[in-house]
């Protein structure tokens, strides 16, 4: 299975996010919308 390019840019930056422990807001919405929470990845990650 082959991701659009944006997809996979907007999960590299919120994997960084994470990994730094400074997920932002636009992040935190963008998973909301999704119906994800940080702590969700987190456990992925």
């Amino acid at each position: 299975m082959v991701f659009p390019a944006e997809l996979v840019r907007m999960l590299d930056r919120l994997e960084g996010e994470i990994r730094a422990d400074r997920v932002s807001s636009e992040s935190r919405q963008w998973l909301a919308q999704c119906g994800l929470t940080v702590e969700q990845l987190e456990k992925q990650v």
